[in-house]
């Protein structure tokens, strides 16, 4: 499992305009998220058996929580002023706590 963290600019400023957001809520949690509990925004997030890609802005130094995946054997950031400096993988939950 490879995990690439990628630092992409904002997303396109949205026009002045009246935008409708359609969604449907499920009785079932989904089985791979990143639990959004910091100042970050993740800009987005893609699943693979072998490669989980995250794309997200960090405002902090503070700790991302991945939900349902597997223990990475390598993590990638693109950022060079983003590091890594702590990592927690829980094989119960498979949950990866990481702490740039």
């Amino acid at each position: 499992m490879k995990i690439n963290f990628l630092s992409k600019p904002y997303l396109p400023v949205l026009e002045q305009k009246k935008y409708t957001l359609k969604y449907s809520v499920r009785s079932t949690i989904m089985p791979h998220y990143i639990y959004d509990a910091g100042t970050y925004n993740v800009y987005s997030f893609l699943y693979g058996k072998k490669k989980v890609q995250v794309n997200l802005r960090l405002y902090r130094q503070q700790t991302k929580k991945i939900m349902g995946v597997s223990l990475p054997n390598k993590i990638a950031i693109s950022n060079p002023a983003v590091l890594l400096v702590k990592k927690d993988y829980d094989k119960a939950t498979k949950t990866l706590c990481q702490e740039p």
